[in-house]
């Protein structure tokens, strides 16, 4: 290719974001572009830099200086393309955009509202969006944004590797994800609570956030922390997404890829991937009890029923969520920018 890309990010966890960056590095490898993450700042992200490091994805870090940032941006070839990911860097690299001198391209995936102080930084990003060419992962999103198309999150499909689940005695349900307000960890909690007569059910909750020592230890969950992909899916038959505000969830597709089942809120840009009944199970009711309700008529499916769900959903993620229309939108759009 013609171009080089730097995916730049300020990021002190692994979710969403981190995993989509991981996802496109990944998909610009396997069609031989020069791909490299730039980090306003070392936050320590342990986890994601192993995972970089394993993928052999290249990273770097700006050491939380604008003027450090502009030094690195500014040595860059001329066929380099800058490419954001969250608040933050879409900010900074667009305000210093006449110091450094290249063009942007900008993705948003914030599907809820952030409070306080990151509240201006997501205004701010929207504003400047006309200084970028960007994609957002939900049409609700890119309607707020100026030079925006629809970017479907992806699993990248590493067609050299294969894919089999351990088979157990039970039912795994699981959260998957930040453990904040927005993701809804207390309602996954009180559907556990209120369903853990079910024997053969279990919950699991995988992640991190600012609320689990509000909620954890639990006696209704088993708690794993931070986990890789391959331990996560293993152990899972359901996910269980209890979100009260979404874009477009990475842990939606890498389910459908690796045939758990999706039940989820109906929010976001969730309800035009899983259709209920056919590749999942959406849950339209806020209240506790009947999200319950609509959790254990799902454990009661046969291994069968879940499988007719799961395959549905698999061939959706084969055709739309892969990674080949993907790149096909990015390579246009750095095509362009270069």
């Amino acid at each position: 290719m013609a171009y080089r890309v730097l995916m730049i990010v300020d990021s002190s966890q692994i979710g969403g974001i981190e995993t989509h960056i991981l996802n496109v590095s990944l998909l610009l490898k396997s069609k031989g572009v020069t791909c490299t993450v730039l980090f306003l700042k070392d936050h320590n992200n342990a986890v994601l830099y192993e995972r970089l490091n394993s993928s052999g994805i290249d990273y770097q870090f700006a050491n939380g200086s604008i003027k450090t940032l502009v030094s690195i941006l500014s040595k860059l070839s001329s066929n380099t393309v800058l490419h954001t990911h969250g608040y933050k860097a879409g900010v900074l690299v667009k305000l210093t955009q006449f110091l450094h001198l290249k063009k942007v391209v900008s993705t948003y995936h914030a599907g809820e509202k952030p409070n306080g102080f990151l509240s201006l930084y997501c205004w701010l990003d929207n504003k400047l969006s006309f200084l970028s060419k960007n994609f957002a992962v939900s049409e609700l999103i890119a309607k707020e944004l100026s030079n925006a198309q629809l970017f479907k999150n992806f699993i990248y499909r590493d067609t050299n590797s294969h894919y089999s689940k351990t088979q157990s005695g039970h039912v795994n349900i699981g959260f998957v994800g930040r453990i904040s307000h927005e993701k809804g960890p207390d309602v996954f909690l009180d559907i556990a609570k209120k369903l853990n007569t079910i024997k053969h059910a279990k919950f699991h909750l995988f992640g991190d956030g600012p609320l689990k020592n509000q909620f954890l230890p639990s006696e209704y969950v088993t708690y794993h922390g931070l986990q890789s992909p391959e331990v996560i899916w293993d152990t899972l038959d359901i996910l269980l997404i209890t979100s009260r505000y979404e874009g477009l969830p990475m842990t939606l597709i890498e389910a459908m890829s690796k045939h758990v089942l999706v039940v989820s809120t109906a929010v976001g840009a969730i309800p035009s991937v899983i259709e209920n009944n056919k590749n999942g199970i959406l849950i339209v009711h806020e209240d506790v009890y009947k999200m319950s309700e609509t959790v254990e008529r799902v454990i009661s499916l046969s291994v069968d029923q879940r499988q007719q769900l799961t395959d549905s959903a698999y061939q959706l993620y084969l055709k739309e969520y892969s990674g080949e229309l993907q790149f096909k939108q990015l390579d246009e759009v750095y095509t362009q920018t270069t």
